[in-house]
């Protein structure tokens, strides 16, 4: 399901287990280009969570319930995912190129979220 990690005092509802969000499928191209671009469209003709401005929020697969806003974080997640796959890791070359991430790119591997 989808939720927010480590700030739950931040969040203003959250969501119940098992909700699901279009823009996760989008990150996952970089792992499984296929799967991550079946699952979007499974997503869109299965539930309403595809608007004039792109995919909404978040979808209980399990009601159908739909989270019927747009948020930037997730477009924004969306726009650069599909542009790093389309441009064959464009956003990751730019991103590793910076001298400022350069020096803390050894460290970045040793980040632990789920202990």
């Amino acid at each position: 399901g989808y939720s927010e990690f480590g700030a739950r005092i931040l969040g203003v509802r959250g969501y119940q287990a098992g909700v699901v969000t279009p823009h996760a499928a989008a990150l996952a191209l970089l792992a499984d280009p296929a799967a991550a671009t079946a699952n979007l469209r499974q997503l869109a003709e299965r539930y309403p969570v595809y608007g004039d401005f792109g995919f909404y929020d978040a979808v209980d697969p399990e009601t159908g319930q739909v989270a019927y806003n747009y948020l930037a974080l997730d477009q924004s997640m969306i726009l650069i995912a599909v542009a790093n796959h389309l441009r064959n890791g464009v956003i990751q070359r730019y991103f590793a190129a910076d001298p400022i991430i350069q020096r803390v790119l050894p460290f970045l591997g040793t980040e632990r979220f789920f202990d």
